[in-house]
């Protein structure tokens, strides 16, 4: 989760300050390039890690056997359940980060919904989050009323394998099937300089100031 939701959250973030510099100026902000994004993608997943590394060195989970959860009548059928000694505030703990790092790159997607569609995927991302949004709020009420150890870690689960179905479904298949099915699409694009995206910048906030929303970009046939 930490590594999927921190590479949108940097590529949301990019789209979003690319345009907000291309409104008020023609020089491109720092930190946009590949390797930059690279290097603040590997920062936010290492916060986490850094996290669990601290959290198991000072307080590691061990696994205990539960014969209370399941216990018969007959005591002669007594059954133990494996179970780890984790408890629901070091579980919310683990996973607040990646929450954050889920709601951040909401936000930016959210401000980023009025780029045009042919110079980012911030539409895709968008919905990509929302619909993880809509997974997690449904999963913590079910999760915190849930009695059983069992019914908890299947609502874990359950909403984890849902937030990375999301996530394949709506990002990553698309580009698999272009590059399996379609080669002849995946081709690299022409590079669009900073000047060009600044101009799309401007006529798009243009065209949300008219009162039918109706623009026409003119491409930079210079570039």
């Amino acid at each position: 989760m930490c590594i999927s939701y921190s590479a949108m959250l940097t590529k949301t973030n990019r789209i979003y300050r690319i345009f907000e510099q291309g409104k008020v100026a023609v020089s491109p902000p720092k930190f946009i390039s590949p390797g930059s994004q690279l290097i603040i993608t590997f920062i936010l997943i290492g916060v986490q890690l850094l996290g669990v590394f601290v959290w198991f060195g000072v307080s590691p989970p061990h696994t205990i056997i539960d014969y209370e959860e399941q216990k018969p009548p007959n005591p002669e059928f007594a059954r133990g359940v494996l179970k780890c000694d984790m408890g629901d505030l070091s579980l919310i703990l683990c996973l607040s980060y990646s929450f954050v790092l889920m709601i951040t790159c909401t936000v930016y997607a959210i401000k980023s919904r009025g780029v045009p569609e042919n110079f980012n995927e911030a539409k895709p991302i968008g919905f990509t989050m929302y619909t993880t949004c809509i997974v997690w709020l449904a999963f913590v009420p079910i999760f915190f009323g849930t009695a059983q150890s069992t019914e908890k870690t299947t609502t874990l689960t359950v909403s984890m394998s849902l937030s990375a179905t999301v996530s394949l479904g709506m990002l990553y298949i698309p580009k698999v099937y272009v590059i399996v099915f379609h080669p002849e699409q995946n081709v690299q694009k022409r590079k669009r300089s900073f000047k060009s995206v600044a101009t799309a910048a401007t006529v798009s906030i243009k065209s949300l100031d008219k009162p039918n929303g109706e623009s026409k970009i003119v491409p930079d046939r210079s570039q």
